[in-house]
């Protein structure tokens, strides 16, 4: 039951029994609109005495306060729970990290993590799966929002240069500690993978077939892309030199110049504010065809 619920349903119920009276149940028993309740014969016909149904309410009242309480402690457990865990295996590796260092780390009793997790490798798990599902959910969407090849995969560039330097260290693991899942948790984030990396192949044969791009293999020229842009995140500081749209420029430009893009479609980007709508030249832009055979 989520707080803003137990909270409604609280103040229902309140508001049902004392009218509005905005008396707390210590208050109630005396005011009008208890005794107009209880004259009414509403709580007479269950054969409650007063003092009964001022108890029943006030435990009610304690119990949804309990339920909403601990919703938001659990809520609270999970990110710290899952902070600590991203700082320490980053720091340590996986397998230099124990239940017990992420308790510590947290503040509570070994114990309370089983109330989240099923074991060490449960946490690994969802740890990775989430950030990946992230990744392609963003990714995906941005690029969905674009019209035409060249502005899709430049914003699928823009948009996972981002999102591995704004979240550089919950990648880093992700990328170092693949190989510690265990193998059907494996195929689980392989699977997502295939997913983020089939939507960028897609984007280079379209490229290809339009003439935008010349490279003799589509899949070849996508692993090479990525490699390079998983790259940001094992060296990438918040305070470094460049900032994440300088990195973002940087990476579109060199994929273009991977994938043989004419200087005329580069020069227009050189310039471009990923967080803006793509410049007009961008939506049909093509190489010119090759000459034909003399």
């Amino acid at each position: 039951m989520g707080v803003r619920m137990a909270s409604q349903m609280k103040a229902c119920w309140v508001m049902s029994m004392f009218l509005g009276s905005g008396q707390d149940c210590n208050q109630a028993s005396g005011s009008t609109a208890w005794t107009g309740y209880w004259q009414g014969g509403s709580a007479t016909a269950r054969g409650w005495t007063e003092d009964r149904l001022r108890y029943n309410l006030c435990q009610f009242s304690t119990e949804i306060d309990t339920m909403a309480k601990g919703r938001v402690s659990g809520e609270i457990t999970q990110k710290a729970m899952r902070e600590a865990s991203i700082r320490l295996i980053a720091r340590h590796g996986y397998h230099g990290v124990s239940l017990r260092t992420l308790a510590d780390e947290i503040g509570i009793q070994a114990a309370s993590l089983y109330n989240h997790i099923e074991n060490k490798q449960d946490l690994l798990f969802v740890l990775l799966r989430g950030i990946m599902e992230d990744l392609v959910a963003e990714v995906a969407q941005k690029v969905a929002q674009e019209q035409g090849t060249l502005s899709k995969l430049c914003t699928f560039v823009a948009a996972h240069v981002e999102f591995h330097a704004r979240r550089q260290p919950e990648v880093f693991i992700g990328t170092m500690e693949l190989r510690s899942l265990l193998p059907e948790n494996r195929t689980v984030l392989v699977a997502l993978r295939d997913r983020h990396e089939e939507l960028l192949q897609s984007l280079v044969d379209a490229g290809i077939r339009e003439r935008a791009f010349a490279v003799p293999s589509a899949r070849v020229a996508t692993f090479a892309i990525l490699a390079m842009l998983n790259g940001v995140a094992n060296w990438y500081r918040k305070n470094g030199r460049h900032s994440i749209p300088d990195l973002q420029r940087m990476y579109v430009e060199l994929t273009l110049n991977l994938l043989g893009t004419s200087p005329a479609v580069q020069e227009l980007l050189r310039s471009r504010d990923f967080t803006q709508p793509p410049p007009e030249g961008l939506k049909g832009s093509r190489r010119s065809p090759p000459a034909p055979a003399p």
